[in-house]
């Protein structure tokens, strides 16, 4: 589970043993317990349960460990989080596994092939709902690294620490909960000292700024106001009620069954039932999308397929929630990825068979749009269109020149899906084969359908789609 992210069920034999790619990271594992005697015991535990109570084929393995460590990030401090959440079954020759896992990062859930998709999520439900200290670990994971925030020297983290003294007390703790894992650990008994919870808050604050003050060219009296505005955004949208409505576990502390959004029409609240229910239609049956794999980099990939539903089929508040939802699981997902260090996502737009018939109103476009930028600035690593249509190559011509450098290099185009050689081209150096699908690559590992019901209803919210097996 530590270094393939997977549990793994062949055993391999003695003789190929020292041979496996298994053999690599274990040894690295006892090189790490050799150099640290303070924690010695502690690495061999997790050294011998991987060698005595995982059963594994190296072909599940990662084929070059440098990308299991550096997914890792700090192994050291990794292995460590989790040495005391494995199991040790070796009495058993298939130990069955965990449903839902401890931590977000290399863990996966299992579920027996004869159970359904609702007893699957029940299932995953009650068990995050009676055991959240055992999930803490991944959290605590996340924020136990959350002061190396990314400056480019001292005159940024200066210029930043100035900007959040001008916060109040709720604007701070609105900044923070931009983190997943911020906020999640703020809805429960963790019993972390306060001293830990203000250093977390105020490096997760000190993350948000950050990022808004470089969208905002690096001045202050922008970046402070930017902030301002990306929190009312985040209050109007109601955004803790749409991170949490797919699972409104009743056994949590901010479980609720209504929102602080309003209904267009009769001006009514909107329920969390009804929430899901928008989400779930729209990620279902009007545009399909889901976060599956992860770049070179660990940039969770977010997908965003051909729209289906016609313009006047569009629930414009279905569709802003939907596209919240996606984007607050991407960013999920990444912090779990790479233990808070990546923040950007790379998306990817398939317009294949796109029909302006099924094109959102564009004043619709055009409040997202502004909702976004203001809201997510600097978390975009790479913008890919699959088979753009004509007009839209021709309007991306026409608007290249004026187009800063920046933004040119994150936008790339991709007409020729069939060709294998521009495939490579755009996500050779992208993405490994192993976390590409084969639209992507025509190598690619991740080979399951897609059910964007199966994302949104079974996998846990900070998760990658493959991490949970599709149940047929």
């Amino acid at each position: 589970r530590l270094f393939g992210g997977r549990y793994l069920h062949s055993k391999p034999s003695p003789v190929a043993w020292k041979g496996s790619s298994l053999w690599r990271p274990c040894s690295f594992a006892l090189d790490l317990a050799k150099t640290d005697m303070k924690r010695r015991s502690s690495t061999l535990f997790v050294f011998l349960c991987i060698i005595t109570t995982q059963h594994i084929t190296s072909h599940h393995l990662p084929t070059n460990i440098q990308s299991a460590q550096v997914r890792l990030q700090d192994p050291k401090r990794v292995i460590l989080v989790l040495a005391h959440e494995l199991l040790i079954k070796s009495n058993k020759p298939k130990p069955k596994p965990i449903t839902t896992s401890t931590t977000t990062l290399i863990t996966t859930s299992r579920t027996s092939q004869h159970s359904s998709s609702n007893q699957l999520f029940r299932r995953q439900n009650k068990m995050l709902a009676q055991e959240p200290k055992q999930l803490m670990v991944g959290f605590k994971a996340v924020l136990n690294g959350c002061d190396d925030t990314p400056f480019a020297n001292d005159q940024e983290k200066r210029a930043c620490e100035n900007v959040l003294t001008k916060l109040t007390s709720e604007e701070l703790e609105g900044a923070a909960c931009a983190s997943y894992a911020y906020w999640w650990m703020t809805k429960y008994d963790h019993g972390m000292s306060d001293e830990y919870m203000q250093r977390a808050q105020h490096a997760m604050a000190l993350r948000e700024c950050r990022r808004h003050y470089i969208g905002e060219g690096k001045k202050c009296n922008k970046t402070l106001a930017a902030i301002k505005e990306a929190l009312q955004y985040r209050l109007e949208y109601d955004m803790e009620s749409i991170r949490s409505c797919i699972a409104p576990f009743e056994d949590f502390p901010f479980a609720s069954t209504k929102t602080n959004l309003k209904h267009e029409k009769d001006g009514s609240f909107i329920t969390m039932e009804e929430l899901k229910d928008m989400i779930l239609d729209e990620l279902t049956n009007k545009q399909e999308m889901v976060v599956r794999g992860h770049s070179k980099e660990h940039s969770a990939i977010l997908y965003k397929h051909t729209r289906t539903a016609r313009t006047e089929e569009t629930n414009p508040q279905a569709y802003l929630y939907a596209n919240i939802y996606i984007a607050e699981r991407g960013l999920a997902v990444n912090e779990f990825l790479s233990l808070g260090k990546q923040e950007k996502l790379l998306v990817i737009f398939n317009f294949r068979q796109y029909n302006s018939a099924n094109s959102p109103p564009h004043h619709l476009h055009d409040i997202m749009t502004k909702m976004m930028s203001r809201t997510y600035p600097e978390r975009l690593a790479k913008l890919i269109l699959m088979e753009p249509s004509l007009w839209l190559r021709v309007g991306y011509k026409l608007v290249y020149p004026f187009l800063a450098r920046d933004t040119r290099d994150k936008i790339a185009f991709l007409p020729n899906v069939q060709s294998e050689q521009r495939k490579r081209a755009v996500f050779g150096h992208l993405v490994d084969p192993e976390q590409a699908t084969q639209h992507l690559l025509h190598d690619g590992k991740l080979t399951s359908p897609l059910d964007a019901k199966h994302f949104v209803m079974n996998v846990p919210f900070h998760q990658l789609y493959d991490d949970v097996p599709l149940v047929q």
